[in-house]
């Protein structure tokens, strides 16, 4: 079950995070630095609007299927499956350095805090899940082309 307040809270955050995200855009990934103002906002933008209804709704599945298709849609980009684990994880600090920024030492803060650490566990979890089952496709294809014997 999700917490509709963190989904609050995010949201009234989600103009500052994004902002800086935008700042630091190209320490989360070179391959953001690549590519225009506005589709990077727009990426982030959609980002933290899925991580807001995670928060508020508490469904995996719909989450997983979005970070399914943001990591597809990114290697299209010329991001790397390394670099997306990376990516997952410096929004969601990004994240929580605004929510302690903004909030301060507040029992609020220290739960949207906690929440907003395990969705970037799972969205993490989940890419490194993906990484794993590509490499093990890969291992399967070599197999399959090398010569027995």
């Amino acid at each position: 079950m999700g917490e509709p307040s963190h989904e609050r809270l995010l949201e009234r955050l989600r103009p500052r995070a994004l902002a800086r995200l935008l700042k630091v855009r190209a320490s989360i990934d070179p391959a953001y630095a690549r590519i225009p103002d506005h589709q990077a906002e727009r990426q982030f933008d959609r980002v933290l609007g899925k991580m807001a209804a995670f928060l508020g709704e508490g469904d995996l599945e719909p989450y997983r299927r979005f970070a399914d298709r943001w990591a597809a849609m990114r290697a299209g980009q010329g991001f790397s499956r390394e670099g997306l684990i990376h990516s997952a994880v410096a929004i969601g600090d990004v994240l929580v350095r605004t929510a302690r920024e903004e909030l301060g030492q507040t029992p609020e803060c220290e739960s949207l805090v906690r929440a907003v650490t395990h969705m970037t566990y799972l969205a993490a979890r989940m890419l490194v899940d993906n990484l794993a089952a590509d490499v093990e496709r890969a291992e399967k294809r070599l197999q399959e082309v090398r010569p027995h014997g």
